[in-house]
């Protein structure tokens, strides 16, 4: 069997588990398929910001320099309103009305504070004055706004038609009608409005391509996107030297999930208009979609060599560097886009997310944090924030977090399972229910939520209540019977439970319906080796092992029978790769702590990787034992006899241990 050395005599325990403490190794959850921010249809992006208008000092010294100007008021009332000074704005609107009651612009003004107010009656009786005085259209259209604002919709249609109607044969006003329509969500009317507008602007006009991308945009956004083709089809016809229409068109071949067409539309813009950035920006988002990382990475990065302070392009070369693991190049990126753009809080979400992958677990935490003030409703961030007190080993204020990520989204199943997984490992009084409850819940809100049954599964056995477990499980291969996943827990169940048979069956069915499920064939290399077939076993879990090298918990099992087999140099490799890729997983530590000892590495390693063992996984009572033997070993009494102590606490009737304390230490 095992050759024990230095440790006590005795193989570990065959099954060893981790807990749900994350492995602070692979990409967070979701990070694989989170998108890069686009563009939308005729949006600039955050390029160059506009002008700085002189500030409230500027227009006082104006005013005081001729106070009987009504212009002077006005424009300083509409810096006070700038800055949300409402009641100085009102004050110097009303004394610009004073001085020329008949100026309708300065009613105008006046409406427009009310209006940002929200007192829109007084607004509607401001407009409806600039009208009377000025019958100019803009005082008409925000007339007919604010009475739609008010719910008088027969008076603001009225206001509408009659402005079609007296300007039916007017470009720009039927142009600046379909936006105003637009703006309110009356796309029927601006379609309406739009098409008078097109048919009245000459062919291959500068106005006309305009309005065939709005119009386009319209119909983009009400999820007609083969419609809006069209429409920026004739667009690039009429235009096909116009940079904005081949970048549209990029835009919405994105949303048709036409990649390559799109790439090819933003590439002909960026011909036309070398520094077009919010094109190369789509253009990287079409490279990501496409999988293609290093093309989109390349991408954002000129879109932010063309304007520094695009915040989208800054985080999205955060994001596709995160997704590629090249940490601080992403952490780079993400504080730059956070200098630009403060309040950002995916870009605040990912900063916390390359902390907690580069372990530093402090300003993850700060990060997280920072970005629940910008987005309080921030469902992954309180996921984080639980995680890293999870880790901490403070499940309180895990608790406390994964509960807020839940009431944030409670249709997040990861987050409702990780839930009511923890509050079983907490188990005070009430928490084995809240988690039934959760999971009850949870399989109301989506009857496929399997990490939920699962986790509900698990509660109901800490209950004793194993065949309502069992039931809850085979509900679930019954609702979803072509899913891998429902086989697989089933069979985990199954052995946990002593039934092997059950779960070989359950696991072969997982692996009928795909082969090449690596969680699958770990599982059966798992419950082969529970059935006595240890080559089978091996054999099974290095093809789940070809299949994905990740798994660190199948390549701790492979070490553990590389041990049994006195095969201690593999085992050391495979047990040392698989505590690299899972730093968190005990059972890897505790394995690999054997074959150091087995292959010489000395007892500080050895103790090491029991203290690792014992950080990652706690109530291992085995690690402890084997920690306590090795102290007795090395002549420390005291610190030898608290770790037997704890594994007995651990586990009652702990028979060898006991033996040790007897032999070795006070009666415990």
């Amino acid at each position: 069997m095992w050759s024990a050395g230095a440790l006590a005599q005795g193989a570990p325990a065959k099954s060893v588990d981790a807990g749900v403490l994350p492995s602070g190794e692979a990409p967070a959850d979701g990070a694989a398929d989170a998108e890069p921010r686009d563009a939308a249809i005729l949006s600039e992006g955050p390029t160059e910001p506009p002008p700085k208008l002189p500030g409230i000092p500027f227009y006082e010294d104006l005013m005081r320099k001729d106070p009987d100007d009504p212009e002077a008021h006005q424009t300083l009332a509409a810096a006070f309103a700038r800055a949300g000074k409402i009641d100085d704005a009102r004050r110097e609107a009303r004394r610009a009305i004073e001085l020329d009651a008949k100026r309708a612009e300065a009613h105008q003004a006046l409406g427009l504070i009310e209006e940002g107010a929200g007192n829109v009656a007084a607004a509607t009786e401001l407009y409806r004055t600039a009208t009377t005085l000025d019958g100019n259209v803009e005082y008409r259209l925000d007339l007919a706004r604010s009475l739609f604002l008010e719910s008088k919709l027969p008076d603001a249609q009225a206001t509408w038609e009659k402005i079609a109607v007296d300007f039916e044969g007017n470009l720009e006003v039927q142009f600046a009608l379909a936006d105003a329509f637009r703006e309110l969500g009356r796309f029927e009317e601006a379609q309406a409005a739009y098409t008078v507008a097109l048919n009245l602007a000459p062919e291959g006009s500068e106005r006309r391509i305009d309005i065939l991308l709005e119009q386009g945009r319209l119909i983009a956004d009400r999820g007609q996107p083969n419609e809006a083709l069209g429409l920026l089809t004739r667009a690039r016809a009429e235009a096909p030297k116009d940079a904005d229409v081949h970048y549209n068109l990029g835009v919405l071949y994105v949303r048709l999930a036409e990649h390559e067409a799109a790439v090819t539309s933003f590439k002909e813009a960026i011909r036309l208009k070398p520094d077009l950035a919010k094109a190369h920006n789509n253009m990287g988002v079409a490279f990501d979609k496409a999988g293609k990382h290093e093309e989109a990475l390349a991408a954002f990065q000129k879109a932010t060599a063309v304007d520094p302070r695009f915040a989208d392009a800054l985080y999205n070369v955060g994001l596709v560097s995160f997704k590629m693991r090249k940490f601080k190049e992403a952490r780079a990126a993400f504080e730059k886009a956070l200098q630009v753009a403060p309040e950002m809080a995916d870009a605040k979400f990912y900063l916390g997310e390359v902390y907690y992958q580069l372990g530093d677990s402090t300003k993850a935490l700060r990060v997280y944090k920072e970005a629940l003030r910008s987005n309080p409703e921030d469902a992954s961030s309180h996921r984080r924030l639980g995680d890293i007190y999870l880790e901490q080993g403070d499940l309180s204020l895990a608790v406390g977090e994964y509960w807020a990520a839940v009431d944030a989204d409670e249709h997040d199943v990861p987050n409702r399972a990780q839930l009511m997984r923890v509050l079983l490992v907490r188990n005070e009084e009430g928490d084995v229910r809240r988690a039934v409850k959760l999971g009850e819940k949870g399989l109301e809100l989506d009857p496929s939520a399997l990490e939920v049954r699962v986790a509900l599964a698990e509660a109901e056995v800490q209950q004793g209540r194993s065949p309502r477990a069992r039931q809850i499980l085979d509900e679930g291969v019954a609702a979803s019977p072509k899913d891998p996943r429902i086989h697989l827990a089933l069979g985990q169940h199954h052995l946990q439970q002593g039934n092997a048979p059950a779960a070989r069956e359950a696991f072969d069915a997982a692996l009928a319906l795909d082969p090449k499920n690596p969680s699958a064939l770990a599982a059966a290399g798992e419950v082969a080796y529970a059935l006595g077939d240890k080559e089978g076993a091996k054999k099974r879990i290095r093809e789940a092992l070809a299949l994905d090298a990740g798994q660190a918990a199948a390549r701790a099992d492979l070490g553990r029978m590389l041990l049994e087999d006195g095969k201690n140099a593999d085992a050391l490799k495979e047990l040392k790769r698989a505590a690299e890729d899972q730093p968190k997983l005990g059972k890897a530590w505790f394995y690999l702590a054997f074959a150091q000892n087995n292959t010489g590495a000395g007892a500080a390693a050895v103790e090491k990787s029991l203290r690792k063992a014992i950080e990652s996984s706690p109530d291992l009572a085995e690690a402890h034992y084997q920690l306590g033997a090795l102290y007795l070993k090395q002549a420390k009494k005291d610190a030898g006899c608290k770790a037997l102590k704890r594994a007995v606490e651990l586990r009652a009737g702990y028979e060898t241990a006991l033996v040790e304390i007897e032999r070795n230490c006070a009666t415990p």
